[in-house]
């Protein structure tokens, strides 16, 4: 499924919006970004659906590319909407900052291209995440799909609390 938010979950779990070290916000941004392969190619019939971005080099590499001319910039654009939308609502104590420092950029960036090819590559026939040194996929089947997808969710509710528990202090 393009875009999937389950796979935010696994993203959560560092720190979401509190981490020093980590931007849940580039996480997302490059699970998005590779995704936008499925997009396009699923309309069209064109087999396999997940193709070169959905290897562990070009998927890593191109999403690297984009964060500081495209993700970034996105990135803070949904925050300070987010932030504008959520005054004098309930939602107004969950507070996106609305800046983004390099490194954590990269770091989220990269950790989220690299989980989006391996769980992806456990739940689809069509990807081979080793390519160009391979055509195999050794990570197919490597957990049942109703588990991981049930441990990524868990994942996401463990790394909202963490979130409250953050923003509390």
């Amino acid at each position: 499924m393009p875009f999937t938010p389950v796979h935010f979950g696994l993203g959560a779990l560092p720190g979401g919006f509190t981490s020093r070290f980590f931007s849940f916000r580039t996480f997302c941004f490059a699970n998005v970004a590779i995704d936008t392969e499925v997009l396009y190619r699923l309309p069209l019939g064109l087999y396999p659906y997940h193709d070169w971005l959905h290897t562990f080099l070009v998927g890593t590499l191109v999403p690297l590319a984009l964060v500081f001319p495209i993700g970034v910039p996105f990135c803070l654009w949904v925050s300070r909407t987010w932030n504008r939308l959520a005054k004098g609502s309930p939602l107004v104590w969950i507070h996106i900052p609305e800046s983004i420092r390099p490194r954590p950029a990269v770091v989220g960036v990269v950790i989220g291209s690299l989980t989006h090819v391996l769980l992806d590559a456990i739940m689809h026939l069509d990807i081979a995440p080793l390519r160009p040194f391979s055509e195999a996929n050794p990570f197919l089947d490597l957990v049942n799909v109703l588990t991981l997808h049930g441990m990524l969710l868990g994942m996401g509710a463990v790394g909202f609390l963490l979130y409250l528990i953050r923003v509390k202090k």
